[in-house]
């Protein structure tokens, strides 16, 4: 008999000697099977007078002695074995040491069963992470434009295979950059789904839209709308124009936007609110002129959710 997930049953599934219809049915509740719980406390149970089989629960009638003992491993009960003998006898320390070790034989082969059912699946996953990530990858792009007066350079580096970062830039008309780039505040595969879903409304809206606050706040809408709360994002967006000096750029979300020049540096934007939290989003959006070697950066620190400790060093995550 073996023990189903929650522990709550107990269900034959492997028998010899017995009717073949057995294993078909209904399993037995672990609940006052005090023969079964003895044994899965550790103890062998051997049961030869009749008047007790009703208080011990014996699963089976017709027998004149029965013997119960714990299939487990070290560490997890996994099930009982019962032995059955026809006629009334008694049962020696050796031949219930036997029993054990035929239990624990079987607690073995289970164990290894399981093993190998896990690292199927390790691997399955395993797969799929490595198809996202690739998938991930080969969205973000990998020629940087040229705009006269400008240049433009991007990488993205996730904690591990997957993340929720990304950049994206789109060639407007007379000759106009869009830069995009934003930050699902989720880890992992979740991050990963998130930015895609932001990447699909940057791609969509921002070549066609020249209101910087605009993105943003359909960013928003989206999260706002298709979730319980528990997302959020960062979003930059800014405009470029050959052989001009000034830049206009909108930013929502936990970024801090720092200009660097001749070893200086300078707080533009600071962070707000996450995308995706409130229903109006707080976008903030700014004209800059920028001299020639200027350095634009911006970066971001906290994830969703967290709490910033003023002496706990935390990484600066650069978009």
């Amino acid at each position: 008999y073996l023990l189903d997930p929650a522990t709550t049953e107990l269900t034959l599934r492997s028998s010899w000697g017995l009717p073949r219809k057995r294993p078909a049915e209904p399993a037995r509740p672990l609940r006052g099977a005090l023969a079964d719980l003895e044994a899965l406390l550790g103890h062998a149970v051997v049961l030869t007078d009749d008047e007790l089989r009703d208080y011990w629960r014996v699963p089976e009638e017709g027998f004149g002695t029965c013997v119960c003992v714990p299939v487990s491993s070290p560490a997890i009960p996994l099930g009982t074995l019962w032995t059955f003998c026809r006629e009334t006898r008694d049962f020696t320390d050796a031949e219930t040491n036997i029993l054990e070790v035929v239990a624990g034989r079987i607690a073995s082969d289970l164990e290894r069963e399981v093993m190998a059912d896990e690292a199927i699946i390790t691997r399955e996953h395993t797969k799929q992470v490595i198809a996202a990530q690739q998938s991930q990858s080969e969205q973000l792009p990998t020629i940087a434009p040229e705009i006269e007066g400008w240049e433009v350079a991007a990488r993205v580096s996730h904690a591990g295979s997957l993340g929720g970062t990304f950049y994206d830039w789109f060639a407007l008309d007379d000759h106009r950059l869009a830069v995009v780039a934003g930050d699902a505040l989720q880890a992992g595969v979740g991050g990963a789904i998130l930015a895609s879903a932001l990447r699909a409304t940057a791609r969509t809206l921002a070549p066609r839209s020249t209101a910087l606050q605009r993105l943003p706040e359909t960013a928003n809408d989206v999260l706002w709308t298709g979730s319980a709360g528990g997302q959020g994002a960062a979003l930059f967006h800014v405009i470029l124009r050959p052989g001009r000096a000034a830049l206009s750029f909108a930013l929502a979300g936990p970024l801090r936007a720092v200009s660097i020049r001749n070893d200086c540096t300078e707080t533009l934007a600071e962070p707000t609110p996450p995308l995706g939290c409130d229903d109006e989003p707080d976008v903030t959006r700014i004209r800059r002129a920028m001299a020639a070697g200027e350095l634009l950066v911006l970066y971001g620190t906290n994830r969703l959710g967290a709490e910033t400790d003023p002496g706990e060093t935390q990484r600066d995550e650069q978009l």
